[in-house]
């Protein structure tokens, strides 16, 4: 509104229109005037209108302004007051309402004009004729121009005596369904769009507007003309068609389904992609009993105060042909500032997304594992060497008749062959696949047994086992049994470096926290650390801290149970500083796997 007020204080209309112009508010304080309006009445800043108008400090008993905020209907009365010389004054008054953006009357305009000085009325009619930002041309029967007003001379020339149509078009036949021509018929008014050529023939749209202005033998003898260029409004309208059919053809090409429905229920649009993935093949777009059969239930839910009805999520839908498809969902609601103009729906299928997630599962799975082949054969090559070395130094203390050297050979070969077998034994269990077997369970449940069932040990070698569990993480499908394992791994290696620290005060924290969709559980402790060298193929090669006293499979099971669960692993460390795992699920991808294992099990 202030806007809008702004533009009527500007306007050169404002204050040269040879009539009172007045703004009143709801406390009939005059918040605006022309020049004419305090020329007439004298000074108004900080006066409510009767004081103004009247020279009384009350309102007037029968305002028509009350009337005008109450229902707004304009209205008009013939009233007395005081002029700015102090002389009473007879006027007429037109209270007209100014509305606000939202439809309110905050506002009233009055017009009024003294109806005892006719002289100077029809001197500022004139200027009032000639300086209304529209074309006004006053016609005969003839179709003849006899006068017109400033702008239509400026846009189409001196036009007095010419046929209207010759200024308006310079065509030599009037237009066609002239509204002029029907005025002069039956002496109604009439309203036509018509176009025309300004100078420098620039084709132009303009709205008319005819009216007999005076009669003779009881028909028109002249009519008025009154035409506003709406060329860019045409423009704006050629613009506004040519977006919507940009859209329109966006939203044909899309690959994702979408369904609007209007404020009514009325299904506006459904794409062809949203005809695809609900399997609709007749030629009519679904009605909206339909649509809410076949969308999720959420769809017909209550918008937030953001207007979302339901946010993206995984969902399912029910074809026309009764086949339940996996997509991703979103809804809300279309609104034009506080009207409510209906709701969408995009739907993206998601079944070859699902199948491609699935491969790469399986493919992450067979990674997890791979790595450690490499390291393996490796390993074995080295043993195999030390067990021959081993039968070598056997053999020659036999041939040397040297026990020792014998005993020393053989015992060398047993306890190669031990460790050959064990690690043998540990990598048949590192490279069988196995599902997880998932079920729904809160990670603090199984965070806190962990930390439980290491608390005894740690407090005996002074270790200050800590829990930092968050109360935002909810359940998650968990395979206990195997996150276990794989916590326990990483919490053997955080004893280990603790242990071999110079600290007195060793600590290890087990904490949860939950990010967008992503569940994490961090084993972090202050011990020596890792060489940067070793935290660069930690899971690639068979690593550990515990020298002769393990084989180094303990990181490469855990990165492969959380691969298993279609997470990831990390591990950053500084030298003397400590160490952090970071083992972090998926929601999505764990009720991925879930599906799987459902169709597996069917």
């Amino acid at each position: 509104m202030e806007k809008k007020l702004k533009q009527i204080f500007d306007g050169q209309f404002f204050d040269s229109a040879p009539i009172n112009i007045a703004i009143i508010n709801r406390n009939y304080e005059v918040i605006a005037a022309n020049a004419h309006f305090e020329r007439y009445f004298g000074k108004w800043q900080g006066r409510i209108c009767s004081e103004v108008c009247k020279k009384i400090d009350i309102h007037c008993a029968k305002c028509q302004a009350d009337d005008v905020f109450e229902n707004g209907i304009p209205r008009s009365a013939e009233e007395q007051g005081i002029n700015a010389d102090g002389r009473p004054c007879h006027y007429i008054v037109h209270h007209i309402p100014l509305r606000d953006d939202d439809g309110q009357i905050n506002n009233v305009v009055n017009l009024s004009m003294d109806v005892t000085e006719s002289s100077i009325w029809q001197r500022e009619y004139n200027l009032l004729f000639d300086k209304v930002p529209c074309y006004i041309a006053v016609i005969n029967q003839d179709y003849r121009v006899i006068r017109a007003n400033e702008k239509y001379r400026e846009s189409f020339g001196d036009a007095r005596g010419k046929f209207c149509y010759q200024a308006y078009n310079n065509q030599s036949i009037p237009c066609k369904n002239c509204p002029g021509m029907k005025t002069f018929a039956d002496g109604k008014d009439y309203s036509s769009t018509v176009i025309g050529h300004e100078s420098g023939w620039d084709k132009n749209y303009y709205l008319m507007h005819t009216a007999p202005l005076k009669y003779s033998n009881g028909k028109p003898k002249l009519i008025i003309e009154i035409a506003t260029d709406i060329s860019e409004i045409n423009k704006l309208q050629e613009q506004i068609r040519q977006s919507h059919d940009f859209y329109t053809s966006i939203i044909q090409e899309v690959s994702d389904g979408v369904v609007v429905l209007d404020q009514k229920g009325k299904t506006k649009i459904f794409n062809q992609a949203a005809r695809q993935i609900l399997e609709w093949n007749y030629g009519r777009k679904p009605g909206s009993q339909k649509i809410l059969h076949l969308l999720p239930d959420s769809f017909n839910g209550i918008p937030d105060e953001n207007g979302v009805i339901c946010p993206e999520k995984d969902a399912a839908i029910i074809t026309s042909n009764d086949e339940h498809v996996p997509v991703r969902f979103k809804a809300f609601e279309l609104k034009s500032k506080k009207i409510t103009l209906g709701r969408a729906a995009f739907i993206q299928n998601m079944k070859n997304i699902k199948d491609i997630e699935k491969t790469a599962l399986t493919m992450e799975r067979n990674y997890a594992i791979s790595p450690a082949i490499a390291s393996f054969t490796e390993i074995m090559k080295q043993l195999m060497g030390e067990i021959e070395q081993g039968a070598k130094n056997a053999r020659n203390g036999i041939a040397n008749k040297n026990n020792s050297e014998m005993n020393e050979g053989l015992a060398k070969v047993k306890d190669t062959y031990d460790k050959a077998n064990m690690i043998i034994s540990e990598f048949a269990a590192l490279t069988i696949a196995k599902r997880p077997r998932l079920t729904f369970l809160h990670p603090n449940i199984l965070a806190g047994g962990v930390i439980g069932l290491y608390s005894e040990d740690a407090h005996s070698k002074g270790i200050d086992l800590r829990s930092g569990l968050s109360e935002d993480v909810g359940p998650i499908l968990f395979d206990p049994s195997g996150i276990e394992i794989c916590m326990s791994n990483i919490i053997s290696n955080a004893f280990d470096a603790v242990l071999r620290s110079d600290r007195n005060n060793k600590e290890i924290t087990i904490s949860t926290y939950e990010v967008n969709g992503r569940v994490f559980i961090e084993i972090a402790d202050n011990g020596v650390g890792i060489e940067k060298d070793s935290l660069d193929t930690i899971f690639e090669t068979m690593h550990s801290s515990k020298n002769e006293s393990g084989v180094g499979f303990g990181l490469l099971i855990a990165n492969k149970i959380v691969k298993e669960h279609g997470g990831d692993i990390s591990i950053t460390s500084e030298i003397d500083s400590g160490t952090k795992a970071t083992i972090s699920f998926s929601r999505a991808k764990l009720e991925l796997i879930a599906e799987e294992s459902r169709e597996l099990s069917e």
